[in-house]
């Protein structure tokens, strides 16, 4: 869920930062521009509560007749606010919100959509188990991670529910027999279903209490974790790795770069992240995926004079005196994810920890390794998310303070959010997470 503009079939949709062209205010055309420009970089930058009430005062001057926008970018606006609502807690608000992302014409409608007053005729009819659910996963892979979890509802009700992912994903979530019924990508043909419903729109119909809507942030489901690694891949895995305390980290941003995107905070130097194999009986791996993959100073400056990067960046380097373990050219080439979520588990189970600055893995491993805490279980935290200055604006970490130090992020209760004090503070993240794990560390012997 960026806050910038993304790329989709072919078609850029332009963030409303540069949006002020398509404005027309009737009255005073500079002021409702500054409005909505101020409150998307509010919103960019993580002042949650400022950029609310920016957001308000553009949607007052709508209704007064004084702003008149372009149909898309006031989309985006109700869009980009629905996510400060979620944010701040307010998901009732924030659901209506955020659905007017259905309204833009490059999302796909959809066939049969699913209402609230559906859901309740079919509860008052006591037909949830005559119905099939299609629902369509949408931006990232991480948020089909995350907010798969609310589908269980759904299945527990009688509902059949059919998940379309994205084409890596089917081989991976087949297994995930909590929340779904059948699992389908792009290349499989649609089977019948009677509604279809997009992914992230969930929240609105269930919650930890079954098909009622998640209103306040108690009300996310932890019901343990629902998706499964293969237990040979595991236990092999575990038997590579055993011997040490393992380190899991993902340094860089996985996805495609964007035009005025905030990819480079979702970056950190590789060298910083290495200081951590300093702890007693560490040994650090990497999770990134290609190009990216550690390389010393002297190869890199080799590369480069020889034009021949290849997509690496200075934020691969490793100095002397550390190093970060790959796992080689076979990694996943099996089947997509396959030995990431081993390594994961595996990780888990020897007491390590899974260290991302990227989402993907965060909510990955958050969904490998929730405890069931709607039954009253505790577990660990072997998930670490860090987090810029400026933190995510959505479900997943809500308002992250500055300076945060291992708390425990709303959506997985098995992940645990360090972040910035002040902007590119990388070092002082660090520092604080290298004391925790020698804490840690000194407890388990």
């Amino acid at each position: 869920m960026n806050c910038a503009f993304v790329q989709k079939k072919g078609v850029m949709l332009v963030g409303l930062v540069f949006a002020a062209s398509a404005l027309q205010a009737r009255h005073d055309p500079s002021n409702g521009e500054n409005i909505l420009v101020q409150a998307h970089q509010l919103y960019c930058n993580g002042s949650y509560w400022q950029a609310r009430q920016a957001y308000q005062e553009v949607f007052e001057q709508i209704a007064l007749g004084t702003l008149s926008l372009d149909n898309n970018v006031e989309i985006d606006a109700h869009t980009n606010y629905g996510q400060i609502l979620w944010a701040l807690g307010d998901y009732r608000n924030g659901h209506i919100e955020f659905d007017y992302r259905l309204q833009h014409p490059d999302k796909e409608p959809l066939q049969k959509p699913l209402t609230e007053e559906i859901v309740q005729k079919l509860k008052d009819d006591n037909a949830l188990g005559n119905i099939t659910l299609l629902v369509r996963a949408e931006h990232g892979l991480g948020d089909t991670f995350g907010f798969m979890k609310w589908l269980k509802a759904f299945k527990d009700a009688g509902v059949t529910v059919l998940l379309k992912v994205q084409n890596p994903l089917k081989g991976l979530l087949c297994r995930s027999h909590e929340c779904v019924s059948l699992v389908i990508n792009d290349e499989d043909d649609e089977p019948p279903f009677d509604y279809d419903m997009y992914l992230m729109s969930a929240p609105r119909y269930t919650s930890k209490h079954g098909l009622v809507p998640t209103v306040t942030v108690d009300d996310i489901p932890h019901f343990g974790a629902y998706i499964h690694p293969l237990a040979q891949k595991v236990q092999w895995w575990k038997e590579q790795l055993q011997g040490c305390l393992p380190l899991g980290f993902k340094w860089q941003f996985s996805g495609q770069p964007v035009p005025g995107g905030r990819f480079l905070e979702r970056q950190i130097p590789l060298g910083l992240l290495a200081q951590l194999s300093s702890v007693d009986n560490v040994r650090a791996y990497s999770l990134q995926v290609p190009p990216h993959r550690p390389i010393r100073q002297q190869e890199f400056n080799q590369r480069k004079a020889n034009n021949a990067l290849n997509g690496l960046n200075e934020a691969d380097i490793v100095p002397d005196g550390y190093w970060v373990q790959t796992f080689g050219p076979d990694f996943d080439k099996e089947e997509p994810f396959e030995d990431t979520v081993a390594v994961i588990k595996a990780i888990q189970m020897l007491g390590g920890k899974i260290i991302s600055v990227d989402t993907s893995v965060p909510n990955l491993a958050g969904a490998m390794t929730e405890y069931n805490a709607d039954a009253g279980d505790v577990g660990d935290t072997p998930v670490i998310m860090l987090l810029a200055d400026k933190a995510n604006i959505d479900a997943r970490w809500g308002e992250i303070k500055p300076g945060a130090r291992g708390e425990i992020s709303r959506l997985f209760n098995s992940v645990r959010i360090y972040s910035q004090d002040k902007p590119g503070d990388w070092q002082m993240v660090v520092n604080n997470l290298k004391g925790d794990l020698r804490k840690e560390a000194a407890m388990a012997t």
